[in-house]
């Protein structure tokens, strides 16, 4: 079995105005485009390295603009379908798509259209700042 031969790819912050919630560090596979992430939230530690199971699935990040924001990251392929159970109890499925989605304040984003920007959570819809490379 050939070894992977990370390199480091781009960072994606998420904030509330002013306040850092999420920051996603990725490496891409220079052999085979496997990415992988590295979750860190603000007062946690301890967190682990997240490989897409297939090079063909993407990184797909949705956001719970219900109450206080909630960020959740996702491995998915265009088609599939993204299951999310929001802090009022309510169950949403989003369905996959290479472009930004949104449905009753709730946003997908693919992680590789967003990585080298950062996403501020304090406006609805969240803004959205992308560098371009």
């Amino acid at each position: 079995m050939e070894r992977h031969e990370f390199k480091y790819y781009r960072a994606l912050n998420i904030y509330d105005e002013r306040k850092l919630i999420v920051s996603l560090d990725s490496w891409k596979c220079v052999k085979c485009g496997l990415m992988r992430l590295y979750e860190k939230r603000f007062g946690e530690r301890d967190r682990e390295f997240k490989d897409l199971s297939d090079p063909k699935n993407k990184w797909f990040i949705l956001i719970c603009m219900k109450k206080e924001p909630r960020v959740e990251v996702h491995e998915a392929r265009p088609g599939d379908r993204i299951v999310h159970e929001c802090v009022d109890g309510s169950r949403h499925e989003f369905e996959v798509s290479r472009n930004f989605v949104m449905k009753a304040d709730h946003y997908v984003y693919e992680f590789e259209s967003v990585a080298g920007g950062f996403i501020d959570v304090s406006t609805s819809p969240p803004k959205v700042m992308v560098k371009e490379l």
